[in-house]
């Protein structure tokens, strides 16, 4: 700039500090030519330097001629403008979405969804306490993945450059950062330039808004762009964030004083607002939530280092870094289940919540790819289902998230918080044997509560028994269950060697460990005994 009291200056360089200071009547020339910018007063040359670097490095900023007026009754008149004849007339660049903007508000400032900092009065919004340093408001309607949607505010006071602007999880943490990792939830436009959906920084180096600046936010059928001032800032593509959640439009502040205010809100004609809906729920539909837990946690088939007291569980030791807590209840590949557990605390290491076979260690890590019964849903929000992800970027888990898993006739469908978050086909994983519900909490104090556990009538079928010499024994898997006649699914086996337990002749000595012939301590918790040298129903002669 020329500033009229003779100070030039260009970026960071002080050109001149006794130019001509320019007064009422003069004339003031600004020229660029390859880069060099110049200033005249009244026809004399006051000061040149190059602002190549400026100009090849304002990203999605243009520069534009200006004048900037600080007194009441200041007046200039435009006398000259010319540029290249091929140049384009439109300085800004073009936007992804075209929304007009409009002055619709069909909802303002949600009081049920504003942290206690927050004081609204109207479309205005002030820090007024410091009792957190991220301090969210939000709007309360929803944004789905269809639709047009847009939200305007104006920057009143930045008291730091601090501010976040942009989409959050309607149930996210209202006094949290925005922008920490281990959100999944990051959708925003930083007042530092940062622009951020999801794991993907958009740009680093679009305008840093402060007072009196207007930021905009548009998603057009998921697709979500920001504007400064009617520039446009960044775009990307929003659909991995919106099918997952219910999102809000919301607004970051974090020192006290900071206050923007809203000038418009918009979004589909007579839509609902949306912010208790559950999204999309493909086939099979969930069944109601339930409170029946005729089960809860087998200190069988948990591990040690785990305490349970009824419905909750946690981990009271650091070693091993795997712990599962496991119920006796065999999933099978038909029928309804459910189970929705509280995590009341998780840790930094990792949590998982699934199915997993009973007679496989209860330290081992359910995720490793060698595992043939790899079922879960992990808290850093991947879920898989034998050797398909079928998502990375689930909800991440944390302090009291409820998570459900339904396993109906062989598909299994996970939700956080009833919102569904993935469904895949469980039927190879669960075969013909039996997978059991487990979480496996990894850090010293996670704890979670049993909140659900349902099953098909008239009673559960148990993964796991104790037969009568002490030993365990789990429910068969795919195969013959060798001379009692009946699928192995319905018997019992321990793994021990003995002689004489193969009498079909076509297995080994070994009771199992997932079909053939059952030992005759095993027999009897499947209603058989041995008489004769073969296995015959209790009770009968042979």
């Amino acid at each position: 700039y020329y500033l009229s009291n003779g100070i030039i200056r260009v970026g960071d360089a002080k050109i001149r500090d006794d130019a001509v200071s320019y007064s009422v009547g003069d004339v003031v020339r600004l020229v660029v030519s390859h880069g060099v910018i110049e200033f005249f007063c009244n026809g004399a040359p006051q000061g040149s330097c190059s602002a190549a670097s400026m100009l090849d490095a304002v990203g999605p900023a243009p520069m534009v001629p200006y004048v900037n007026m600080t007194t009441a009754t200041d007046s200039v008149t435009l006398l000259e403008w010319t540029h290249p004849p091929e140049d384009h007339l439109d300085p800004l660049p073009p936007a992804k979405t075209n929304v007009p903007v409009t002055s619709t508000m069909a909802a303002t400032w949600d009081n049920a969804r504003r942290h206690a900092d927050i004081a609204v009065e109207g479309p205005k919004v002030t820090k007024a306490t410091s009792a957190a340093d991220y301090s969210s408001v939000c709007i309360a309607h929803s944004v789905r993945a269809k639709g047009t949607y847009a939200f305007s505010v104006r920057v009143d006071k930045l008291v730091s450059n601090n501010m976040f602007v942009g989409l959050m999880a309607a149930s996210g943490n209202l006094g949290g950062d925005p922008s920490t990792a281990d959100r999944n939830d990051r959708c925003y436009y930083l007042s530092n330039g940062i622009i951020r959906v999801g794991e993907t920084k958009v740009t680093g180096d679009a305008i840093a808004f402060s007072t009196s600046d207007v930021i905009r936010l548009v998603v057009v059928d998921g697709v979500v762009e920001w504007f400064c001032n009617g520039v446009p800032q960044g775009h990307h593509d929003s659909l991995g964030l919106l099918d997952t959640d219910i999102y809000v439009p919301y607004v970051t502040m974090d020192s006290d004083g900071d206050c923007v205010t809203l000038l418009e809100w918009s979004c589909p004609e007579g839509e609902d607002p949306g912010l208790s809906r559950a999204l999309a729920l493909p086939e099979p539909v969930g069944p109601p939530v339930s409170t029946t837990i005729a089960l809860t946690w087998d200190l069988t088939l948990s591990h040690t280092a785990l305490t349970v007291s009824g419905p909750a569980v946690y981990k009271a030791e650091a070693a091993p870094e795997f712990c599962a807590a496991r119920i006796n209840m065999a999933v099978q590949s038909t029928g309804t289940y459910c189970m929705s557990v509280r995590v009341d605390r998780r840790g930094s290491g990792s949590m998982l919540f699934g199915l997993m076979r009973p007679d496989l260690p209860a330290d081992g890590d359910p995720g490793k790819t060698s595992r043939p019964d790899r079922c879960y849903y992990l808290s850093n929000g991947i879920i898989r289902v034998g050797p398909s992800k079928l998502k990375s970027s689930a909800y991440k888990y944390a302090d009291g998230s409820v998570l459900r898993m339904v396993v109906q006739d062989g598909q299994v469908a996970w939700h956080h918080n009833g919102v569904l978050q993935a469904l895949g086909d469980a039927r190879e994983v669960l075969g013909d044997g039996c997978m059991v519900p487990y979480v496996v909490l990894s850090s010293p104090a996670d704890a979670v509560t049993l909140t659900e556990l349902t099953h098909p009538p008239p009673a559960p079928i148990t993964a796991m028994r104790i037969n009568r010499v002490g030993l365990r024994a789990y429910r068969g898997a795919r195969g013959h269950g060798g001379d009692t006649g009946v699928p192995a699914t319905q018997l019992y086996y321990c793994g021990m060697h003995a002689d004489g337990t193969c009498r079909c002749g076509g297995c080994d000595n070994k009771c199992g460990i997932s079909n053939g012939c059952p030992c005759q301590h095993c027999l009897q918790l499947a209603g058989f005994a041995v008489v004769d040298g073969k296995a015959v129903p209790s009770g009968s002669s042979g």
